[in-house]
């Protein structure tokens, strides 16, 4: 067999002497050529192409999705995409595993892939085009990646068509478990007309039910008790839609789109959040708690079962510092997603290549978002693992310097501190957090503070609360160094960029 068909065999082209595939080595055009035709049918027309025969967005567009067929692909081995991918911003060979990927959907470790096919069909149901198909595509990404920040990315995306729309089929095959608490409250609700007694048990901590000792210890026996007093309260073995909720006083929580080119004011989804309200909230919380208490007036009467099941629990602490570990399989699975993330190696040449190469703005964002990943230099998940292995201090160390350019870190140490009884020191951190990152070159989407904000305002009133129990000792925040005149050029550039499309 000849170079040329092995070549043809190995990416499954077909020999057409009217369509000639075009074999890439290096860097090449992609062309209007065979890579194209291998897309899968029903994706090829929801996808966006900003020239060549199938155009169907503007030249300058800011859509990260969109494919431009005169920048180049290589069959070389492609590196990890990073947060934030767009089309143009990828390097040549993942350009060409885009491409290929899209023939197959298969499941992927690189998450990037899929993120930037779900910017694209975002796209169709902001503006209203094709919109079933997508959110068909959608729900099928969803089966293959079991990913919680795709799980949530995507649910939102299909309740919001669902919403936009007023089609409720589009809810239909949505795993429910899997969603956002919030939305997956409110469909339930309205859309299966019922909380089972397993979703409200699994959810207990997000009710606003802390105690989960006999949950953890004795969960068939507190599934019991749940369901018996579901049955004396409402007549079922599940919690019903309530059918007096004041419209009036329900709060709604506003959910993010993936897509960073959509208007912030269309990529802000509001779902109601019922868990505010007396009828589903305190509800939810009442019968937890009465559960409660049937499980522990039960277990009196049962002392000598109480007491080997007690024996048995062991909780492990780290030996050095006495705080609490996480199971060995969780800590092995941070390890391992350390180990397989790997570092962002971008060469500050390339960067600026990206960033300059542009048609707009956009290619200098996602610059700067990939030189932030290279400052921060995996530290997110090094806190992560020091957390998890009960080394609290070194975790601290860790994160507190990337709350302004990463602000999920504050998240973590927001529940350290809390654990650690320095309720002063969260609210400190969490209000340096949002203030900083809201003023961070590095914040070039200009994301919403609303979950940090949310638990901000949990904390005050934790704080006012338990002011005699504080133990705040205080920290000092210290920036990750970076190179600012580099950062300078990236922002120059992005500047100048704006400036041509006025």
């Amino acid at each position: 067999m000849g170079l040329i068909s092995k070549l043809l065999t190995a990416l499954s082209i077909k020999k057409d002497n009217n369509n000639l595939p075009n074999i890439v080595h290096q860097n090449n055009s992609v062309g209007d050529f065979h890579i194209l035709n291998n897309i899968r049918e029903d994706i090829l027309p929801l996808l966006y192409f900003k020239n060549g025969k199938w155009q169907n967005i503007n030249s300058t567009s800011n859509e990260p999705s969109a494919i431009d067929l005169t920048l180049t692909i290589s069959t070389m081995k492609p590196d990890p995409t990073g947060y934030f991918p767009s089309y143009e911003g990828l390097t040549p060979a993942q350009r060409y595993y885009f491409l290929n990927w899209l023939s197959s959907l298969n499941k992927v470790d690189d998450l990037g892939y899929p993120f930037l096919l779900l910017y694209c069909l975002e796209r169709h149901i902001y503006e209203n085009d094709r919109v079933t198909n997508a959110v068909s595509i959608i729900k099928q990404l969803q089966n293959t990646f079991d990913n919680d920040s795709f799980n949530y990315y995507s649910s939102v995306a299909v309740v919001w068509a669902a919403k936009k729309y007023n089609n409720v089929e589009y809810l239909s095959g949505l795993n429910l478990y899997r969603l956002p608490f919030t939305i997956s409250v409110f469909l339930n609700l309205f859309f299966q007309k019922k909380l089972k007694a397993d979703f409200i048990i699994s959810n207990a901590s997000k009710i606003g039910w802390t105690n989960k000792r006999y949950i953890r210890k004795y969960p068939e026996l507190f599934k019991k008790e749940l369901i018996t007093y579901l049955k004396q309260n409402y007549g079922q073995t599940y919690f019903p839609v309530p059918s007096n909720i004041d419209k009036n006083n329900i709060h709604f929580s506003s959910l993010l789109l993936s897509n960073y080119s959509i208007p912030e004011d269309n990529r802000l989804v509001p779902v109601p959040d019922l868990l505010e309200t007396k009828e589903v909230g305190y509800a939810l919380l009442a019968a937890l708690m009465k559960t409660h208490e049937k499980v522990k007036s039960y277990l009196k009467t049962h002392q000598s079962k109480y007491k080997k099941e007690k024996e048995s629990t062991i909780k492990v602490f780290n030996s050095r510092t006495g705080y609490p570990m996480a199971k060995a399989s969780s800590i092995e699975r941070s390890k391992r997603e350390l180990k397989e993330f790997g570092s962002d190696d971008y060469p500050k040449s390339e960067l600026l290549r990206i960033a300059s190469e542009s048609a707009n703005e956009n290619g200098a964002n996602m610059a700067i978002q990939r030189y932030s990943l290279a400052v921060l230099e995996n530290r997110p998940l090094k806190g992560e693992i020091a957390y998890k292995t009960g080394d609290w201090d070194t975790a601290e160390e860790i994160l507190l310097p990337c709350i302004t350019i990463n602000s999920e870190s504050a998240k973590r140490l927001s529940i350290i501190y809390r654990r650690q009884k320095r309720f002063k020191d969260e609210v400190d951190m969490l209000q340096t957090a949002i203030i900083s990152w809201q003023s961070s070159a590095f914040n070039v989407y200009k994301g919403t503070f609303i979950e940090l904000e949310e638990r901000l305002s949990k904390a005050k009133n934790f704080y006012q609360k338990h002011k005699e129990e504080d133990e705040s000792i205080g920290f000092e925040l210290q920036a990750l160094p970076y190179d600012k005149q580099f950062l300078h050029q990236l922002i120059n550039i992005r500047n100048s960029h704006m400036e041509k499309s006025k």
